[in-house]
């Protein structure tokens, strides 16, 4: 892609008007992305929300579909085979032999992942095994802290990624949880579950819709914006 001058504002890719194609930037179409991610090697992979599906960008600015756009539903398997009903956030977690891209999957209630293993010779991304899962929820909204499809979420619309721990704004239920990769345990770590505004410990806080995350790995910190209160709220981790 070229290169523009610093400070000017471009369009990547997208023609303004809402649509499903893929493509190169003077087609390719979307329908209200919402979540990005950015892989080191420069690809960028979109939450393309009302297309119910995974998109992404490859460093030299062709779009594709990775997972899903074949309608709303809630499906694991093969990329070709998996449904979503409107993704929001996404985050990716880099391995040594592979990617995992997190993916609030807010009106299925899940959070869902897509592993994107390493081809062993050209040590780049492979689609060809790659497998959406659900990590937790089971497609029920709710409240429950328990372990992977055991838990209950209501609507999840924000994500971020600090160590082996995903950080999740649980927005209809207006907590912050977070699901233990190691073992998909979930637990509720900010929120009474009411709606409301109230600074304090993880015993009194409270948010109301709580939407997009932000992990300062550095400062050991999480950075919430706490949507129906107009503000950015922030959590400091022991």
């Amino acid at each position: 892609m070229c290169a523009v001058p610093d400070g000017q504002v471009i369009t990547f890719v997208g023609t303004g008007q809402a649509g499903y194609a893929d493509g190169n930037a003077a087609v390719a179409q979307f329908r209200r992305p919402q979540g990005l991610a950015l892989d080191p090697d420069g690809t960028l992979y979109i939450a393309d929300t009302d297309n119910h599906a995974i998109r992404k960008v490859s460093p030299h600015g062709e779009v594709s579909t990775l997972a899903g756009g074949q309608g709303a539903g809630f499906e694991d398997g093969t990329l070709t085979k998996a449904r979503f009903r409107f993704p929001t956030a996404l985050a990716l977690g880099l391995h040594h032999q592979q990617s995992t891209l997190f993916i609030a999957d807010t009106h299925n209630h899940t959070i869902r992942t897509l592993n994107l293993p390493y081809h062993q010779k050209t040590g780049r991304l492979s689609t060809r095994s790659a497998q959406v899962n659900t990590l937790a929820g089971n497609g029920e909204s709710g409240f429950v802290d328990a372990r992977g499809i055991h838990s209950r979420w209501r609507a999840p619309q924000g994500l971020c990624l600090m160590e082996d721990v995903l950080y999740v704004a649980d927005t209809d239920n207006h907590r912050l949880r977070t699901v233990a990769l190691a073992n998909g345990s979930v637990t509720t770590r900010v929120g009474t579950g009411v709606a409301g505004f109230q600074d304090g410990n993880a015993a009194v806080g409270q948010f109301h819709q709580p939407m997009g995350l932000a992990c300062d790995t550095k400062n050991r910190r999480i950075l919430v914006s706490d949507r129906s209160n107009h503000r950015i709220r922030e959590v400091r981790l022991p």
